[in-house]
Parts: structure tokens; C-alpha cells; sequence
């Protein structure tokens, strides 16, 4: 299961289709294509690649999990839920 935290910090419990998320699920939620990002050896946050160039706007929540400035939407899952 993964949480995709929103840019006004709505955080929503998701479940992938199959047994990992695929990419199309993981660009639909950052709604681009992705940049992943490790957090720690238990989550890994996948971030829309773009978010910047399309000045997206910040998302302060999954930047304070991540640790470093993040925009758009977010979502945080264990390194093993990705196909």
C-alpha cells in the first residue's frame, strides 16, 4: 500500500492494481513521469520528474517526510511495491 500526499496535504491510502504499482499507475498518481527517490531503506517516494519545469506547485508535507523541497502530488511506498 502507498500514500500519495497531495500539494495541500491530503494524504490517501492506495493500493496497486496488481501486486506492485506499474508505471503507468505511478505516473498517473504524480501525474507525469516519475522520479524515484529513496527515503530510507523502507520507503521510497515517486515524485513527477517534470514537477519544476511545469511549476507544479510545492507539496510542504512530502517534503518534510523526504527531507528535501518536493512539488505536486506524492506518493510513498516500500522499494518493493514497484514493478
Amino acid at each position: 500500500m502507498g500514500m500519495l500526499i497531495s500539494v495541500d496535504g491530503e494524504q490517501t491510502a492506495v493500493e496497486p492494481k496488481s501486486a506492485t504499482f506499474s508505471l503507468d499507475e505511478l505516473q498517473n498518481y504524480v501525474e507525469g513521469f516519475i522520479e524515484i527517490i529513496t527515503i530510507d531503506d523502507a520507503r521510497t517516494a515517486i515524485v513527477n520528474d517534470e514537477g519544476l519545469i511545469r511549476q507544479m506547485p510545492m507539496n510542504p508535507v512530502a517534503s518534510q517526510v523526504v527531507g528535501r523541497l518536493l512539488v505536486g502530488p506524492v506518493l510513498i511506498v516500500a522499494p518493493d511495491e514497484i514493478e
